[in-house]
């Protein structure tokens, strides 16, 4: 059995949402001869429709592995044999000491096992480039468990029980 799964499909909204009204905006300003404001229109549209590629990508979990993919090409790929970690993150490390504020908690996988003190500087400098990750959501994590098998690793996740 496969599943797909948007990277973050809230970022992937808001950003898209973002994106095209700005670029709107971008074109509109310079139908009305405001060739610096549609410049500054033009650059946030551009950098919100990154945000929202890397967060419209597809993660695909099947019982081979874990993939993402970007309008229809793996741009990352991993088997279940190559993982060294999986684990369950929470993105708001800086929370006074109240472990109930997580943040926005991630599913991640390494292919190295991590420690502590990695997991910690994953999450200083989100989103990681040599590894997959998607929103956590207990239906996702109850499927990717069923498969893995293994022991899920987690880190700043409160009372989230994996």
């Amino acid at each position: 059995m496969e599943k797909k799964y948007f990277v973050n499909p809230t970022q992937l909204a808001a950003a898209g949402a973002t994106a095209l009204a700005t670029a709107v905006l971008a074109v509109t300003l310079m139908g009305l001869r405001r060739p610096v404001s549609a410049l500054v229109f033009l650059v946030i549209a551009v950098v919100f429709g990154r945000i929202a590629l890397e967060t419209g990508a597809w993660i695909v979990v099947n019982p081979d592995g874990v993939s993402r993919r970007l309008f229809g090409r793996t741009t990352m790929s991993m088997t279940w044999d190559e993982m060294g970690e999986v684990g369950v993150a929470g993105a708001g490390i800086f929370n006074k000491g109240n472990p109930d504020k997580t943040g926005t908690l991630y599913i991640y996988f390494s292919r190295t096992p991590m420690t502590e003190e990695e997991r910690f500087s994953m999450m200083l400098s989100w989103p990681p480039k040599d590894k997959l990750y998607l929103q956590h959501d207990k239906y996702r994590m109850d499927f990717i468990q069923s498969i893995y098998g293994r022991k899920i690793q987690k880190f700043n996740t409160g009372k989230v029980k994996v």
